[in-house]
């Protein structure tokens, strides 16, 4: 029986999904185990990658099968709507960002994220200042070629990147609500510290025992061991796919409670994403269309 081209899409998709998933292990070896002057090659790497990602997207064929499909919608489930709706706005998004300016910017970010570690270890900016004022640079081309092809400004643009349907006018709003109440909320906290004091936590824990603790609460929390990993890196973060997870932290002698905390919260973006069927890569695509890894915007984070 012939394939609809809403599962043809499907399968597209997959391949897609299979592209991002292997950049995303290779940001996470780049941060955890890569040797520091392997940057630029990890950044071909990922510049290659990124590239096929963009390529599939664009295509002619990615094109027409979102057009047919469009026309039988009628015979979509809802979330299969869902789906091609994203399906529709991914494409949308490549084919107005230019594929030389996608590698520029995954080969500048990668080489970005390693100058910051040596610039943090040295406590000099101006080692990295050069690299992430190209990175900036080139997010800001990319905001201004979305901003002319979507119609709105480039700061909406690069919103939509991360949390479609949200606009700065409506992030401006929340904050409107929040600043009236969050400078009496401060007030109050800071009586109730004032009140109650927090116990001090007299000597160091090692990163080992930290470690062991961290990994007993995420085994409470659901973590999955058998498809994830949990590591020590510069900075926290999570990588990888559904079925295979990796989730880093930092663990600081002084301060036993930071490792735990990253190995805690980090988790729970991948719990949700870890419960889905492994098969279903497409199938979960809506669901996990607003998690996306930017280089760019996690190295200027930082």
């Amino acid at each position: 029986m012939a394939l609809t081209p809403y599962q043809q899409l499907e399968q597209e998709f997959r391949r897609l999904h299979a592209f991002r998933g292997a950049a995303s292990l290779l940001r996470w070896d780049a941060a955890v185990m890569m040797p520091r002057g392997s940057a630029a090659v990890r950044g071909e790497q990922l510049a290659a990658l990124d590239s096929e990602c963009h390529t599939l997207l664009t295509s002619p064929r990615v094109s027409r099968l979102i057009e047919r499909a469009q026309a039988s919608e009628a015979q979509l489930e809802d979330w299969q709507l869902a789906n091609l709706r994203e399906m529709r706005r991914e494409r949308d998004r490549a084919i107005a960002t230019p594929i030389s300016l996608v590698s520029r910017l995954a080969r500048a970010t990668a080489v970005a994220e390693v100058r910051w570690l040596e610039a943090k270890q040295e406590s000099s900016f101006e080692l990295f200042a050069p690299h992430l004022e190209e990175v900036v640079a080139l997010t800001r081309d990319k905001a201004q070629v979305l901003s002319q092809a979507l119609g709105i400004s480039p700061y909406d643009a690069m919103i939509d990147g991360f949390s479609p349907g949200f606009p700065s006018a409506e992030i401006d709003k929340l904050f409107r609500a929040l600043s009236r109440r969050l400078p009496e909320l401060i007030h109050e906290a800071i009586e109730l510290q004032a009140r109650r004091p927090p116990l001090p936590i007299a000597g160091k824990v090692s990163p080992s025992k930290q470690r062991a603790l961290s990994i007993d609460v995420m085994r409470a929390l659901g973590f999955p061991f058998d498809r994830g990993r949990f590591d020590e890196s510069d900075h926290p973060f999570t990588e990888g796919v559904n079925g295979d997870v990796r989730v880093t932290t930092r663990f600081v002698p002084q301060e036993p409670f930071t490792g735990l905390m990253g190995g805690c919260t980090r988790p729970g973006r991948r719990c949700t994403t870890s419960a889905c069927p492994r098969s279903g890569a497409t199938s979960r695509w809506a669901a996990t269309a607003a998690w996306r890894w930017r280089r760019a915007s996690r190295c200027c984070s930082r």
